[in-house]
Parts: C-alpha cells; sequence; structure tokens
C-alpha cells in the first residue's frame, strides 16, 4: 500500500462552479477551512528549490 487516497474529486462540477462558489464552499467545510490571520503569521516561509 502506498498511502495515497482514492481522488473523489468531480472535477466536471468544480470546473463547471463559480469562484464566488468555490470560496463559499471551502468556507463551509470545516476540514477545508483556509487558516486564520493568527495561523498565518505562524508560517514559516521555505525556499523552493524547484
Amino acid at each position: 500500500m502506498t498511502g495515497k487516497t482514492e481522488d473523489k474529486t468531480d472535477y466536471q462540477r468544480v470546473k463547471n462552479m463559480s469562484d464566488e462558489e468555490i470560496e463559499k464552499n471551502a468556507q463551509e467545510d470545516p476540514d477545508a477551512l483556509p487558516p486564520t490571520d493568527e495561523q498565518m503569521k505562524k508560517f514559516k516561509k521555505v525556499k523552493n528549490n524547484v
């Protein structure tokens, strides 16, 4: 087992949604909430070597 999970994203549904709809859905999903301003202050920048 590789530890990967099955992708259950309905890409056609997402493609047909407006940015506002996507943002609203994300805000209502407790597992997908964006970080708060306070949390963002604690993040550290990392160098991208790609």
